[in-house]
């Protein structure tokens, strides 16, 4: 054995050591012991204690993960098996401490510390997939801190979720609302770094794939907005498509986001597209194909027929966003928002794209929509005219405009300034 293995192992335990101390119990006022009387005495003593139960149960919580950690990386098996069992221990006995903050005889005002933090905790995680968040939400049921439910407020993807019974009547609506929130926070960071991560994995662009060359292309594709008859209205989701051509026929890869599930069957029943359907205006129908296999293909046109629309909205571009935004020039201009805009107590929309316009009439500056896609149509329903741009920050252009542009602006400005700084050093 060498010397670096020993060295390994030896700090293998040392970290090991370091997360195997069980929690300890906190030593809290009561709060039916403080005397009534001075009502912000009482509230500034139990405030206090609730802030101890939060940081305790994260600590407790971040020392259970710790230890899993560790007896992961041990790799000598007789090792590995003590490992386990002291963890398993261990982590049994801290369990089992916040299990009394949580379902106990504490203080309701206690109880409810060790509610939010340990929800809190499982919100802040660090999920890299979206496989991950779901195992994440699951293994929250399991532990029973949630509850699957078809009418609660957490709907990461598919599957809906709700506070367990036993949190209910200690969470109030703004503790839920924070909660949800920071949920939906996961879950878009979660979509955006399997968005890159696709997104990365494309090295043709869409003339390559046109031209015939071999490779593989990353389309983003938004969520688009169908009617159907009088008032029927639904939606197909959106995401990030991965398809590989080898010239002439496409095949997909992988996909994020909600068209991820249905493009995984489409590659295991090996459906494939010809390019040149793409130049034509309805999807293909093979006659020798099943009905499934000739949906799957259909799904496949529409979504990267979906794809290029972006680019074809792109390419309708006269100026561009930094003459737009820093030289005020006036033409057609692409505006692409990097991130995902949250519509303040409503919808999240990614793939936020359409083409701006500004004209200038009689000495006015003015500002339009000039095209956009089906899922903003709403979204922009209050801004579809033509309006003044005004002397500062667009302050002439109706809301919700006003701000998407006010944000692309601080996007494009932030560039500049470090292309800028790149180039000085």
């Amino acid at each position: 054995m060498s010397k670096n293995g020993d060295k390994g192992k030896i700090a293998s335990f040392v970290r090991l050591a370091e997360v195997w101390k069980t929690s300890v119990e906190l030593d809290l006022p009561d709060p039916k012991t403080i005397a009534p009387g001075d009502i912000s005495k009482q509230a500034e003593i139990i405030d206090k204690g609730q802030k101890m139960v939060q940081e305790w149960a994260k600590n407790l919580l971040t020392k259970i993960d710790q230890r899993t950690k560790v007896v992961n990386e041990i790799e000598n098996p007789g090792q590995l098996k003590i490992a386990q069992k002291l963890a398993t221990d261990a982590n049994t006995t801290d369990l089992k401490a916040l299990g009394t903050y949580l379902r106990g005889d504490k203080d309701p005002f206690y109880r409810l510390a060790a509610w939010l933090a340990t929800l809190e905790y499982y919100f802040s995680g660090n999920p890299q997939t979206s496989e991950e968040l779901t195992g994440l939400l699951e293994k929250m049921v399991e532990d029973g801190y949630l509850v699957k439910s078809p009418t609660g407020p957490l709907k990461p993807y598919k599957e809906v979720y709700d506070f367990h019974p036993d949190s209910q009547q200690f969470l109030d609506e703004s503790d839920k609302a924070k909660l949800r929130e920071m949920l939906l926070s996961l879950r878009n960071k979660v979509f955006e770094r399997e968005k890159q991560g696709l997104l990365a994995k494309g090295d043709l662009s869409i003339n390559d794939l046109f031209a015939g060359k071999a490779g593989k292309l990353a389309l983003k594709i938004h969520a688009e907005k169908v009617k159907r008859g009088e008032g029927q209205i639904f939606w197909r989701s959106g995401g990030v498509l991965l398809v590989e051509s080898d010239g002439k026929r496409i095949k997909p890869l992988d996909a994020t986001g909600g068209i991820e599930a249905a493009v995984r069957e489409a590659k295991t029943m090996g459906v494939f597209l010809l390019i040149n359907s793409l130049r034509q205006d309805a999807p293909p129908w093979v006659k020798n194909l099943s009905k499934e296999m000739n949906g799957k293909c259909q799904l496949l046109w529409h979504l990267m027929k979906r794809g290029l629309f972006r680019y074809e909205v792109a390419a309708m571009a006269t100026v561009t966003q930094e003459e737009f935004f820093l030289n005020q020039k006036s033409g057609d201009c692409f505006l692409s928002f990097k991130g995902i805009w949250q519509v303040p107590s409503g919808p999240t929309i990614a793939n936020f794209f359409f083409l701006v316009r500004r004209e200038e009439k009689e000495g006015v500056r003015r500002i339009r929509i000039a095209k956009a896609p089906s899922h903003l149509e709403d979204f922009f329903a209050q801004c579809m005219g033509e309006y003044e741009e005004g002397n500062n920050k667009f302050e002439g252009v109706p809301q919700p405009l006003q701000a998407v542009l006010q944000a692309a602006y601080g996007q494009v400005q932030n560039n500049a300034q470090k292309t800028a700084q790149i180039a000085v050093t």
